[in-house]
């Protein structure tokens, strides 16, 4: 047990909060939210610990990196949210992954035509916004445009977001943790490197 650290302080105030502030991010993609509840299983930032804290649960599949595949997150994720962690990809219903790791994404599930919610939902965690290539959004919960930076989002990744959207309705959502912040790239968004456009 020593591995355990504290959870939500206020348990029920903070998960709802912390809910409404995802729920927004990927409502609205490319909005930057802080996200922060004073705690954090290292080596997840505040902002991912608080996401895993909120959505994982007894239901729920965690797949785990490399690099987070530490026995404090193992040991803090089963302790708190009871969620099943699992070493196959496939079997994920969340995967909680480095930016250097957010690569081939090709073996978690994306859903099917019957049951497309059944995808994967990815928890990358990022060192910042507002630095690198600007990306230019456009989709459901954005008016008009939108840009986003995360930096160290490399050419690769950027396409392989914009094969995610050419699945759309199949596909993963993705949110981005930087230390204290969280922002969302849902799979109905569109994805182009040629950002012109001011933020809405």
């Amino acid at each position: 047990m020593n591995h355990i650290t504290a959870s939500f302080s206020d348990p029920v105030h903070s998960a709802q909060q912390s809910f409404r502030t995802l729920l927004t991010a990927i409502a609205e993609p490319g909005t930057i939210h802080g996200l922060d509840q004073g705690m954090q299983f290292a080596p997840l930032g505040a902002s991912l610990t608080a996401a895993t804290l909120t959505l994982c649960d007894n239901t729920t599949s965690v797949y785990l990196s490399h690099a987070l595949n530490q026995e404090s997150v193992r040991a803090n994720l089963v302790f708190h949210c009871g969620c099943t962690l699992v070493a196959e990809p496939y079997l994920a219903d969340f995967a909680l992954l480095t930016l250097a790791e957010f690569t081939n994404m090709r073996e978690f599930k994306i859903g099917d035509e019957a049951q497309p919610q059944l995808n994967c939902t990815f928890f990358v965690q990022v060192d910042t916004f507002g630095q690198g290539t600007h990306l230019h959004l456009q989709g459901p919960g954005i008016q008009t445009t939108r840009q986003l930076a995360i930096a160290k989002l490399t050419d690769a990744q950027v396409a392989m977001l914009q094969v995610n959207h050419q699945q759309f309705p199949l596909g993963y959502d993705t949110f981005f943790f930087s230390k204290t912040q969280v922002c969302a790239l849902a799979r109905s968004t569109q994805v182009d490197k040629e950002a012109v456009c001011t933020s809405q």
